[in-house]
């Protein structure tokens, strides 16, 4: 009965605190995923309903000897969502409390558990209703809007993938490069300014729930959260939609890779006394610092083959120099992949149309007028690949200059003309399109800062000798099953792990820090039926 009490009066004081916020904030009513399904503040539940739905779903769990999630299922989530209409305006609240109730179950009864070895994520990716972000035309002018382009590598999607609906600052939970946060930012699931289209590839395959943000003056990270919404908070990744990504990234045009072009800036005015970046980039396009090398196109003396080979590049030596606000270029496009290899030939591919146009407009009167509407068209915010095209255009107009000052000084008879015997430009893009796409040699699964090991501790091993051993993918919810997932103390790891095969035969025998080492546990949990670690265990269970 003590516990009880204790439980209820922690309970109702978290939830008091947050229907107080919500109902005191304008910009929380406004922004939060949880305020918008209450309506108005008149309509956010009294804590005595709260409490006894949490309690009753959490009691029907204990009294069948299993440990109660932490959050609601799908099938709770659809009886919420079919309920009368009073309960239905209000399920994040419901939802909240048998969260709420939960951690003070565990902090209460369960003394070994190590919430921060798992991620479990507080608000599942289900208890967000896609058809509120994807749906009632949120998608379809998305599209309008983002003219059909990712926002992230520019690509035009529809005609290959329906693509996604993007959360730049993800919803239920965020990689800050060291650990997962278990909350993400949840109140901004549905704010329109949160949301992009962006490709299948950027989304789900790179960026995924990555978002660092920078340290302040005094080192710390600082983050909005539901209650306070800080303008401090300065993300590595460039917001598309605020900031003009072109400050941060732009393109080298002669290997169309994109290079981090306000690492660039601060290169050249620190370590070679300039400040005309913009210049040097469009006059110099060889010059420009590659991610994988510094091109360079030659000629092989007997077979005549193209041949393209470079080196890294003198900037990328200084960069532990750099200001962190200079390196959101290089952050941005190690995240979001956009020099994978499969986008820089369609770049490459892109180039070369452009050039062919290009070429056109320059030497074929018949076709220059049309040539000219091609290009002008090229860098509108509609086309694919504009921000690569302005680039293009930008050098390549710089490159007529100085070939017709180069026909002057030789006295030709007709500067104008500035046609090549070679073009080397379409011959460096036919070149880059003919080598075979160099693509990282990566497993199909791997181990992620955000995945864990835990034990998995049914009833009847709470202080034998034995432990099964889990292998949690962040991805992936837990099954619910009787038993806990405890985490795994460093003085554990000497321990031996038995990994068994579907007749209990043993297949390999390791420890547990020789595994957690190893970064790549998956691979030996793929072969085995059962695996175990054997005490005696330095922590002792208090469940």
């Amino acid at each position: 009965m003590e516990f009880k009490v204790g439980v209820v009066a922690a309970h109702q004081a978290q939830v008091s605190d947050f229907r107080e916020h919500c109902r005191k904030s304008e910009s929380l009513r406004k922004y939060t995923s949880l305020a918008w399904m209450c309506g108005t503040p008149d309509a956010i539940p009294a804590e005595g309903p709260l409490w006894a739905f949490a309690f009753d779903f959490h009691a029907g769990y204990l009294k069948k000897g299993k440990h109660p999630p932490r959050e609601l299922g799908d099938a709770d989530l659809r009886a919420l969502a079919t309920s009368p209409e009073p309960v239905r305006g209000a399920l994040a609240y419901y939802a909240l409390s048998v969260r709420i109730l939960g951690d003070l179950i565990d902090e209460k009864l369960s003394v070994g558990w190590k919430k921060d070895t798992r991620p479990i994520i507080g608000f599942k990716s289900e208890i967000f209703s896609s058809d509120y972000y994807s749906g009632h035309g949120i998608k379809e002018a998305l599209l309008n809007s983002h003219h059909g382009k990712c926002a992230f590598c520019e690509s035009k999607v529809k005609y290959l993938a329906h693509g996604d609906v993007e959360h730049f600052r993800p919803k239920a939970g965020y990689e800050q490069g060291y650990g997962f946060n278990l909350d993400g930012y949840f109140w901004e699931a549905y704010a329109w300014e949160n949301l992009y289209f962006s490709c299948q590839v950027c989304n789900q395959l790179h960026k995924k729930n990555k978002f660092p943000v920078l340290l302040n003056d005094q080192l710390v990270e600082v983050r909005s959260t539901a209650v306070r919404k800080v303008s401090e908070e300065r993300p590595v990744l460039i917001d598309p939609g605020v900031e003009d990504p072109r400050l941060a990234v732009r393109f080298n045009v002669w290997t169309g890779e994109a290079y981090p072009y306000d690492l660039l800036c601060w290169y050249l005015q620190k370590h070679k006394n300039r400040k005309d970046a913009e210049e040097f980039a469009w006059s110099l396009p060889k010059e420009l610092p590659s991610l994988q090398g510094r091109y360079e196109v030659k000629v092989h003396p007997t077979s005549k083959q193209f041949m393209v080979t470079g080196n890294g590049h003198e900037m990328f030596q200084v960069m532990n120099q750099a200001p962190p606000a200079a390196l959101r270029g290089v952050r941005t496009l190690q995240i979001l992949g956009l020099n994978r290899p499969e986008l820089v030939l369609q770049r490459v591919s892109h180039l070369r149309h452009l050039r062919g146009v290009f070429w056109a407009f320059l030497v074929e009167q018949a076709e220059s007028a049309a040539a000219k509407v091609a290009l002008e068209d090229s860098i509108k915010p509609s086309a694919e690949f504009s921000s690569l095209a302005m680039d293009a255009m930008a050098t390549w107009q710089r490159e007529v200059v100085r070939v017709k000052k180069a026909k002057v000084s030789q006295q030709q008879v007709n500067p104008m003309n500035v046609g090549f015997t070679v073009d080397a430009w379409i011959q460096q893009y036919t070149a880059l399109m003919r080598q075979q796409p160099v693509y990282a040699d990566t497993p199909d699964e791997s181990w992620e800062m955000s995945d864990a090991l835990m034990y998995h501790v049914e009833p009847n091993q709470l202080n034998g000798d034995e432990r099964g051993l889990a292998y949690l993918k962040a991805d992936e919810e837990m099954e619910p099953s009787a038993g806990w997932y405890v985490g795994i103390p460093e003085e554990d790891y000497e321990l031996k792990v038995y990994f068994y095969d579907e007749d209990d035969e043993e297949i390999e025998r390791t420890t547990l820090k020789q595994l957690i080492d190893a970064k790549q546990p998956w691979r030996k949990f793929k072969g085995a039926e059962s695996v175990i670690v054997k005490g005696p265990f330095k922590q002792k269970l208090g469940f």
